[in-house]
Formats: structure tokens, sequence, C-alpha cells
């Protein structure tokens, strides 16, 4: 398991986090951090990275990192040990890329894309940070996986399908490293105003002739919470399941979405059509 840096006899946690120049990812390391884990900021971005790392503060570090190559995802976990003197006791695979292509005029380069940075990162970050983890005798893996593993949504069969395996994964870590007292479970957002949703929305409300607010209202209107998630609602999550509260959950994926996940697409529209 993975204690919280509070816990007796243990050294301070430590965490790597995918993904963290922004979005989802730049609110999970900031969530850490606040609760007095020691975090490695990786991503592609340099100069955002290094912004949210200046802005956590002396507890976090920046390691421009590319997840689709080993080499880099190897790095990232050897400067987490140099930086922090202990191997990172948690790992958060945040980094993700969308694609929205039918299938019929999607190239084998992006499907092969999309699969590099939404699986195969997770992958090589696990293999990698795994070895630390066995040796501090506890872990947390946290992988942001997406609702789109769940539910069907317009030409996304690349990404859909990366995050379906992304959660299948996350299940086979738990069942085969849980010996060693690591966790694996994955959460999976809804709409949240992320960078890469914000700017899907605002293309939308162009198509749409409207203001990107009004076009939020109105698509924030259909869900149950009658709201679109924000990354800090994702980070608490994530929180929870890197930490002492939740040492009995493994393997599991979590929907943080607004309670899209419990629509009947079909009734709601026939009661959309019935309204004057």
């Amino acid at each position: 398991m993975a204690p919280t840096s509070a816990s007796p006899g243990f050294p301070p946690s430590v965490a790597i986090v995918t993904g963290a120049a922004s979005g989802i990812g730049a609110a999970v390391a900031r969530r850490l951090a606040a609760s007095g884990t020691r975090v490695c900021l990786a991503d592609v971005s340099a100069d955002a990275l290094d912004a949210v790392a200046r802005d956590i503060g002396p507890t976090a570090t920046a390691c421009v990192t590319d997840v689709t190559d080993e080499d880099s995802c190897r790095s990232a976990v050897r400067a987490t040990r140099k930086a922090f003197g202990h191997p990172a006791d948690i790992l958060v695979n945040a980094a993700g890329v969308s694609l929205n292509r039918a299938t019929t005029e999607m190239t084998l380069a992006e499907w092969n894309r999309v699969f590099a940075v939404n699986v195969t990162g997770p992958f090589l970050l696990t293999r990698h940070a795994l070895p630390g983890m066995i040796e501090r005798g506890r872990g947390s893996i946290v992988n942001v996986a997406s609702l789109a593993a769940h539910r069907s949504l317009p030409e996304t069969a690349a990404y859909s399908a990366s995050k379906a395996a992304l959660i299948a994964f996350t299940r086979q870590m738990a069942a085969d490293y849980g010996r060693h007292g690591i966790r694996a479970n994955s959460v999976s957002p809804g709409a949240t105003a992320t960078p890469m949703l914000l700017s899907e929305a605002r293309a939308a409300a162009e198509a749409a002739g409207i203001e990107l607010e009004t076009f939020l209202e109105k698509a924030s209107a259909e869900l149950p919470l009658r709201r679109i998630g924000r990354g800090e609602d994702v980070a608490e999550v994530c929180a929870f399941l890197a930490g002492d509260a939740s040492t009995s959950v493994t393997g599991v994926d979590i929907l943080v979405d607004s309670g899209t996940a419990g629509l009947d697409a079909f009734a709601l529209a026939m009661t959309r059509l019935a309204s004057p």
C-alpha cells in the first residue's frame, strides 16, 4: 500500500505524475504535493512543466519525459530517486491524447500514436517504477482512463479502445503485484474542463454559432449533476487511491463523470424531443 507522508515508520511518499504540465496531471501533482508527497512532474512540455513545478515549490521537481520512449521513462524513474533519495511509491499515469476520427479515415500511424501514449506509456512507467515499489514494500499505481472506455462516443475508436486497454492493464497489475503491497486502480473521468476538452468545446461552439460559456452551460444541463468536472475533482479521487484511506482498494475503476454513465441515451433523446 502507499501510505501518506505522515505514516509513522516510513519515509515520505514520493510520486511520479505524468502529463503534469496541464489539466488533470497538473491538478493531481498539486493535490499530492499539498498533502506532503514529494512529486516528480513528468511531461514533454518543458516550459509548462517548469511553471507547475515553480508553483508547487521545493517538494516538486520537473523531468521532461516522453512516455512513448523507454529510455525517457527509465530516466524519469531514476531522476525521481536521485531527487528525493527514495524510489517512487506512487505513480499516476495521467498523460494522454485523444483523437476524433472515423475508423475508415484513421491512419495506422494515428492509431499507433494513441496507443503509444495512452497504453504503452503507462506500461513503460509502471515497468520501471515497480522495482522501486517492491523495494519499498508498498506502492500505488493510479491510471487515468476515461468514460470512453465504458460508453461509446462518436468516432473515438482508437481513444476508447486505448482507455479500455488501460483499465484491463490496471486490473492485471493489481492481480500480479498485490503480494508486494502494491495496489493498482484507475479513474475514468467524464467531461472535464481540461485544455483538451475546452479546445474541442470551443470548436463545437463556433460551429454552433454560440459563445463557449453558453455552449458549456447547455451541454452541462444534460448531466445529472448539471456540471462538467474539473481537474481538481479527478485529483481528489487520485489522491484517495494513492493514500492510506484506500488501503484495501485495488483493481477497480472509479467513474468521475457527473453521473453521465448512468444516463439512458435513448430515454434522454425522447425527453428532449418531447420538450416544447
